[in-house]
């Protein structure tokens, strides 16, 4: 018991000093440096996202714009160094999934999935089916490899290769964005091992299929997107009012005056249509045209696409 109590001690005082660090030194420039530590930064965040815990993704999305910002310029990097305009990559990713999240996967071959998480992989096949485990969970926990095609000449949500920006620096870490959307090509279980080898390619951002799911999100400004993106998804995979609480929030810590408003009060109408409650999406929709029309001007891109949403409904 004395033992037990030694080590709990021992790891709380720990991750009060990491806690401590990160409130004191934390910066924009330092968010790939805090997400690949081994500390509450990583297991808070993605458990907050997998489950949509909007308390805690708002208290972190200062960190998620930083993130996601951070990776954008690295992305911009790292297709430089590929001259062709079409040069295959292949990364790799090992994981448990749940069976009824393994069955929804095999039910959508050949369709767009998008990620509501920062995904990890690797170069290396054997790192990543070393994370997939061995099978033996299953059929509670599946045994997962991700074999994961990258066209770099594709415009899609960034990714980059982290090693340098990154704490473990023995790792070749490409880091995907969240929101970053594959289409799932097969899905297969190897016999011999109990591994399912499931192959994502991933997705342009200019797929005509994608370019009907996200019509709105692409007018959306490039220094809301990330903030933005998390909102979107939950209205995406169904989470209503969570995605209504999550840019509320939005809302009330942002300026009045601020163009990027219209947007916020935008997405809440899209949420409020897709619920089939047409007042409140009207009341939105009208409260972000009157902005745009203030801030942005009457010739604005983004005026003809909000009387497009007041004329449907």
């Amino acid at each position: 018991i004395f033992h037990k109590d030694f080590n709990y001690r021992t790891n709380f005082a720990k991750e009060l000093e990491k806690i401590n660090d990160f409130r004191l030194n934390y910066s924009s420039d330092a968010a790939v440096s805090w997400y690949t530590r081994d500390s509450f930064v990583y297991r808070l965040l993605n458990k907050a996202l997998r489950t949509t815990d909007i308390d805690i993704i708002f208290k972190f999305r200062f960190f998620i714009a930083d993130l996601y910002r951070q990776l954008q310029k690295e992305y911009s990097k790292f297709i430089q160094r590929f001259t062709d305009d079409e040069y295959f990559l292949t990364v790799y990713r090992g994981q448990h999934l749940k069976a009824d999240e393994l069955h929804e996967l095999k039910d959508n071959i050949g369709r767009l999935i998008s990620m509501n998480t920062f995904i990890s992989t690797t170069y290396e096949k054997g790192v990543a089916s070393i994370h997939a485990g061995d099978g033996s969970f299953s059929p509670i926990l599946e045994s997962i490899l991700f074999e994961i095609q990258i066209n770099t000449g594709i415009d899609t949500k960034p990714y980059a290769n982290i090693k340098e920006l990154s704490v473990m620096k023995d790792e070749d870490e490409v880091l995907f964005s969240i929101g970053t959307i594959f289409r799932i090509k097969s899905i297969e279980k190897a016999t011999d091992t109990g591994i399912w080898s499931i192959k994502l390619l991933l997705n342009s951002e200019s797929d005509e299929q994608l370019k009907v799911l996200s019509e709105q999100i692409r007018e959306e400004t490039d220094r809301s997107s990330d903030l933005l993106t998390l909102g979107h998804l939950l209205r995406e995979i169904g989470e209503h009012a969570k995605a209504e609480r999550y840019l509320t929030r939005l809302i009330n810590n942002t300026l009045p005056n601020d163009p990027v408003m219209g947007t916020f009060y935008n997405n809440i109408g899209l949420v409020y249509n897709d619920q089939g409650d047409y007042s409140k999406a009207l009341k939105y929709y009208e409260q972000t045209l009157e902005i745009q029309l203030k801030t942005l001007g009457p010739n604005h891109q983004s005026v003809p696409a909000t009387y497009n949403n007041i004329g449907r409904l």
